[in-house]
């Protein structure tokens, strides 16, 4: 047999082997990429997850305000009932508009100076 056959024959062998690695490689490479791509992405995930964690406080800050100023709105209100019906149970027409001028100022958070001759 020939030597050289032989070393040729092995040495195509060689060449074969790695030419079929390097395409093994190179298609495991593309996989790998190919499972990045389809990887779902967790930042939007994240930043959702921040956006209603931040929200959520800001809601209920918002809601307990606009209740608090619902009560404090209906407590005035009805301090102002009161106060013009005790006008309306004053004698005389002087006397109770008086009182009804300081009612509603008062219902608008005016004050009103009183005259020293005033009773």
């Amino acid at each position: 047999m020939d030597p050289h056959l032989s070393d040729a024959t092995a040495a195509s062998v060689r060449i074969a082997g790695a030419a079929a690695l390097r395409l093994e490689l190179m298609q495991e490479a593309e996989q790998d990429r190919l499972a990045l791509k389809q990887r779902p992405r967790l930042w939007p995930l994240v930043v959702a997850i921040l956006a209603l964690v931040i929200a959520l406080p800001v809601f209920f800050l918002v809601v307990r305000g606009s209740l608090q100023q619902s009560e404090l709105r209906q407590e005035a209100e009805a301090r102002l009932a009161e106060a013009l019906w005790r006008c309306n149970s004053l004698q005389g027409r002087e006397v109770s508009d008086s009182c009804h001028l300081r009612a509603n100022a008062e219902a608008r958070g005016i004050v009103l100076v009183r005259s020293p001759d005033a009773p």
